[in-house]
């Protein structure tokens, strides 16, 4: 993690801090690393005496030997209709456990849940922290944006999203190779859902129980912001026209760069999104349906909605300078 950190040094910043959403796991590294220098001890061993010994989370762990003698959900494929363990998934680089390396279960994850939902306190009564806290990490959430849904922006690690009853849903899932995961709770009505599934067929599960709004209806009592699609005209559509591209280091170590163009048409935006890989370029179609200004419904390649959410970004002159799509990641205008 330290070398993480220290080799992030060397990386530009794309844009002045708070000024836009953009969902980046390097952050949460920098996190972890701040903790380790506070605490003196390394990232797992602070969450296991700080978090989950208190909350009695006896089944989360970091690491493959301490889950032993577990019931593990194996991560598979189905491969001509039967079931692949998909091994990569056990890869997962120690320097990158803040952003998500914890192997849980639903019931713990609930536990924690209640613990965030009330006063701060573990099941033994000992105040881990204060409910004002508690409430601060889903507090004063700076810019806002999309991820799958639309978002007032961020707390402290939560996602923070709106509702149509002007209710804060506060969430974050998660992705690996292999494992699909939501999770969210909304205050205000003592409620929490998590959904873990071990497969990539597993987003549409999340999607449709997360991104849409029949649990949050059916148990909370909310739902999403209205997004109906609309057509506008050549005009309006022009300034979001044109290539957005963005790049990231691999896991190999390898510097690989997608690239979105758009066009008008028929009062929509469609266009392609082409990845770089050894293989050579992969594409696909991709549209957007705007519902209000900078804000559209992803459109799939069968030219239908697929559930989710993006966004465009202007910069200090009031020009379209990012597109926030895929996981909430920034797309630079060119």
């Amino acid at each position: 993690m330290a070398r993480y950190v220290d080799a992030m040094t060397h990386l530009p910043q794309l844009t002045a801090p708070g000024t836009a959403f953009a969902y980046n796991n390097s952050g949460l590294v920098v996190a972890g690393r701040i903790i380790e220098l506070v605490t003196g001890t390394t990232y797992e061993s602070a969450v296991q005496k700080l978090v989950l010994d208190p909350l009695q989370l006896a089944h989360t762990h970091y690491f493959s030997d301490q889950i032993i003698g577990l019931n593990v959900a194996a991560p598979h494929a189905a491969v001509g209709g039967r079931p692949i363990v998909e091994s990569e998934f056990w890869a997962f680089p120690r320097s990158c456990n803040p952003t998500g390396g914890l192997m849980s279960t639903a019931r713990d994850q609930l536990r924690y849940a209640r613990f965030h939902l009330g006063d701060g306190r573990a099941p033994n009564g000992e105040q881990i922290l204060s409910r004002r806290s508690l409430e601060a990490m889903r507090s004063n959430p700076g810019a806002g944006g999309t991820l799958w849904v639309e978002l007032t922006g961020m707390g402290v690690t939560w996602m923070l999203r709106p509702s149509a009853e002007n209710v804060t849903i506060v969430e974050h899932g998660g992705t690996w190779k292999g494992q699909r995961s939501g999770f969210f709770m909304v205050p205000d009505r003592d409620f929490a859902m998590t959904v873990l599934t071990n497969s990539d067929g597993g987003f549409h599960l999340i999607n449709d129980l997360f991104a849409r709004d029949w649990a949050l209806r059916r148990f909370a009592g909310i739902s999403n912001l209205p997004a109906a699609p609309q057509r506008l005209g050549p005009a309006d559509l022009a300034p979001y026209e044109g290539r957005y591209v963005a790049g990231q280091v691999s896991q190999n170590g390898n510097f690989e760069q997608t690239v979105i163009e758009f066009r008008a048409r028929d009062g929509q935006l469609a266009g392609t999104l082409t990845d770089a890989n050894p293989d050579g370029p992969d594409t696909a179609e991709l549209g957007l349906a705007f519902y209000r200004p900078d804000y559209g419904i992803d459109i799939g390649p069968d030219g239908k909605p697929t559930g989710s959410r993006s966004n465009f970004v202007r910069g200090p002159d009031g020009n379209i300078a990012w597109f926030c799509t895929l996981h909430g990641r920034l797309f630079r205008r060119q």
